[in-house]
């Protein structure tokens, strides 16, 4: 409840209070204050039916006060329920969104987790390609390295064999 809507209630209900007050101290016999009663003129004049009456109207006056005062307390009541329902609204929105964020959070980490395990199965699968790479690449190097030796094993026999002849037509000559 906010404080102008307190301040207002209050003031409606002292209105309430003021007005069945002087319902209260007003009869149909005439104004019944504490003056007129405590007089003993009007014992003599009116008689115990009518003190009765009277009696019985001020209870009346008296309960219909007490009907306004629980009718006030009960709309206060419901206002305070309502507010009460509200914050509790509110608070349950908040833990809503705490749940929520918690379960963002918990498949955030399942995530952060399998990219992990895909990370190291990568890692894993890239050690692996490299050494196959490297394996193939020595190969190929080894093959390389064998058929360059062996060209160059056949062209120094085809340059001794040309030499020779180079040389065995050189003697022919001289």
């Amino acid at each position: 409840m906010d404080p102008s809507s307190l301040s207002r209630s209050l003031l409606a209900s002292h209105g309430d209070f003021e007005r069945s007050r002087k319902a209260l101290f007003s009869s149909p016999i005439g104004d019944l204050s504490t003056s007129t009663l405590s007089t003993s003129a009007s014992f003599y004049s009116t008689g115990i039916s009518d003190i009765r009456s009277a009696v019985v109207a001020q209870q009346r006056q008296v309960d219909g006060l007490i009907d306004k005062v629980a009718a006030l307390l009960a709309a206060m009541h419901a206002e305070v329920q309502g507010e009460i329902r509200t914050a509790s609204l509110n608070l349950g929105a908040a833990s809503d969104d705490r749940a929520q964020a918690q379960c963002i959070e918990s498949v955030v980490e399942k995530s952060l987790g399998d990219m992990r395990v895909a990370n190291v199965a990568l890692e894993d699968r890239m050690k692996f390609e490299l050494q196959s790479l490297r394996a193939h690449i020595d190969g190929e190097i080894t093959e390389i390295r064998d058929r360059l030796q062996e060209q160059g094993c056949a062209l120094q026999k085809r340059l001794g064999c040309e030499l020779r002849n180079m040389h065995g037509r050189l003697e022919g000559l001289e």
